[in-house]
């Protein structure tokens, strides 16, 4: 029987079909036996080939050993290892209950951050399980009860103490309790920004506390005014949640008046099957012609004020009053708008302001944008998309997220690449200066590298508003890089490529906006272009300004250069006497010119009677 073993043993390390067949044919086996060993042979080569794939890739090289020499070596491998599995985590929770007599700490989780790789192959020693549980104990105890982004953050720093031991680190945890205790244990509105930057000292304690308590203020204001129109917050509405995060970017009313609308879709059309297979405005469109089609009517419950004018057909509107217009005495109005000459002290930016006619024009039937001087000096890296996340592995130790801003500004492809590279420099938790980000100006790329220490990374586009968009990624969390092999090239290994284009151009265009003579308040209200009769502009929206040059330059439109911009208004406005200037981005926040001005050239064309009763109400 002890030949037999022998025999399978050596069997089982003989790597070729050659060498088995010389081992089989040395003793006199049963054919039950042989089936055994070539089945144990096939296994133990399969995992002998993957081991061997996996050294090589880490430049160890093998030595193939085989009969008593391998027997030898296994013997001594083993004996390396020290305790069996079962006694060292029988040691390890032994150590557990030493440190943690009262039982706070899952032993559980203290294994899985402290004692994995001992439990497992021996590696790291008694003194080292018991110095990584102590800290461990040490840490949770100092934490607070918290959860969401608190939880993640001081996880993280959990993660740093229990490898190094560093005080600096320690600190993290009665940080969060004084937070927690000056909130009262409500962390629902703390961030991962707020966290890391009141732990990392950029931001004071009082600073973070009002940070939370708006994002609070902002959250139950919400919660009310859509409980007043009948309304829940919905957790899947970006709007709903831009509002609670970002203070400014919207008012309580447009988000609310939105949700209402929103509502009447997702009731009343078929907005939710059209909104998986196109873009939301287009899906609204769609959804609302269907409504119409299927005999939807003014008097249908549900349907919200701001979508009464929408009802009517591009014919109808189109048909409304252009018969009798041929017939009709036009005078015509040119106004010059400069934002220089506004009321400084009540608009002191140059993005919104209003100016006053002193003689008010009457029965305006249409508006032409004649001229627009606007200055190109938008960054295109701003605070919608500064945020970077990467989430790497520091020798062998757990993975952790850096997180950081990029500094607002304007970039070309190779300064955006030089400072994401300083900033990642800084803030990894690596020695020296482990990573580079170099730019392939011949395709518009950028590609990350790494080095030692840090074993592996991958970016984390998945957290939020981030600059996936700018450096040419998608909204996902990248593979890490060891994962990434490229076999046609091997200056893409273990590295991480933009999968598209990078896009340093920032904001194509900018939109001017006047309430006065906005979609809500007309029923004729359009921009002509090649593509048709189309209104897939930001609310109120009169005209899109390309902005065509380079940054800091001076964009000059006149409809030359351009496609016209007009409105038409069927019935008439009947009294006009002031004007509402506001630049928006396409995401409808405000434009930032940095103090530079703007200036317009409007003409208008009233009539001498009115196309209809003169609209003096505002939506009817």
């Amino acid at each position: 029987m002890a030949a037999v073993q022998l025999l399978l043993s050596d069997l089982l390390l003989a790597h070729t079909p050659v060498e088995q067949e010389m081992l089989l044919a040395m003793a006199a086996v049963s054919r039950e036996f042989r089936s055994v060993a070539q089945a144990g042979w096939r296994a133990r080569q399969v995992q002998y080939q993957l081991g061997l794939q996996r050294h090589c890739e880490a430049g160890i090289e093998l030595s193939r050993r085989t009969g008593q020499d391998a027997l030898d070596a296994r013997d001594v491998s083993r004996k390396k290892k020290g305790l069996p599995r079962e006694a060292r985590d029988s040691f390890a929770r032994a150590v557990i209950a030493e440190c943690d007599p009262e039982g706070a700490c899952d032993p559980g989780d203290v294994i899985r951050y402290c004692c994995d790789e001992f439990v497992r192959n021996g590696k790291g020693g008694k003194k080292g399980v018991r110095a990584r549980v102590e800290r461990y104990v040490s840490f949770k105890a100092a934490m607070p009860p918290c959860s969401g982004h608190v939880t993640t953050v001081l996880h993280q720093y959990l993660h740093r103490y229990v490898s190094t031991g560093s005080q600096t680190v320690l600190e993290a945890a009665p940080k969060a309790r004084l937070l927690c205790e000056a909130l009262q244990g409500e962390t629902t509105h703390v961030t991962l920004a707020d966290m890391s930057h009141y732990i990392q000292g950029r931001c004071s304690l009082g600073a973070t506390i009002v940070h939370c308590q708006r994002r609070s203020a902002r959250f139950t204001g919400l919660v009310h005014a859509l409980a007043a129109r009948g309304l829940t917050l919905r957790p899947d509405s970006r709007m709903c949640s831009d509002f609670i995060e970002q203070e400014g970017k919207w008012s309580l009313e447009v988000v609310v008046n939105v949700m209402d609308e929103m509502r009447f879709y997702f009731e009343h059309t078929r907005y939710a099957s059209e909104v998986r297979h196109a873009s939301s405005e287009l899906a609204k469109s769609r959804a609302l012609r269907q409504w119409v089609a299927e005999g939807g009517t003014l008097g249908s419950p549900g349907l919200p004020l701001s979508l009464v004018r929408q009802r009517d057909t591009l014919f109808e509107r189109q048909r409304l009053g252009h018969a009798a217009s041929t017939e009709l005495e036009f005078n015509t109005f040119i106004i010059d708008i400069d934002s220089s000459a506004r009321d400084q002290d009540r608009f002191p930016d140059t993005d919104e302001y209003t100016v006053y006619f002193k003689n008010p024009l009457i029965n305006v039937v249409r508006c032409d944008l004649l001229s627009a001087e606007v200055p190109n000096v938008a960054f295109n890296v701003d605070t919608s998309n500064q945020n970077f996340a990467l989430e790497e592995v520091v020798g062998s130790n757990a993975p952790f997220v850096v997180a950081f801003e990029i500094q607002q500004g304007h970039y070309d492809i190779t300064g955006l690449s030089n400072e994401i590279q300083r900033l990642l420099n800084i803030y990894t938790h690596g020695t020296g200066s482990p990573y580079t980000v170099s730019s392939i100006t011949s395709q518009n790329k950028v590609i990350f590298r790494a080095a030692a220490p840090v074993t592996r990374f991958r970016l984390r586009f998945d957290l939020g508003d981030n600059c996936s968009g700018l450096l040419g990624f998608g909204n996902d969390a990248t593979p890490f890089n060891d994962t990434v092999v490229s076999t046609d090239d091997p200056m893409y290994a273990k590295a991480l490529l933009s999968t598209a284009y990078v896009d340093t151009s920032g904001d194509h265009c900018v939109f001017l906006t006047s309430p006065e003579l906005g979609t809500n308040f007309h029923e004729v209200s359009y921009q002509k272009t090649q593509m048709g009769l189309v209104t897939s502009m930001p609310a109120n929206s009169f005209g899109k300004i390309a902005l065509a040059g380079a940054a800091g330059s001076l964009v000059i439109y006149t409809p030359s250069t351009g496609f016209p911009i007009f409105k038409e208004f069927r019935p008439p406005i009947g009294k006009l006497d002031q004007l509402t200037i506001k630049w928006l981005r396409r995401d409808s926040s405000r434009v930032d010119f940095k103090g530079l001005d703007n200036s317009l050239q409007l003409q208008f064309k009233s009539v001498t009677r009115s196309l209809g009763a003169p609209n003096f109400g505002g939506f009817f």
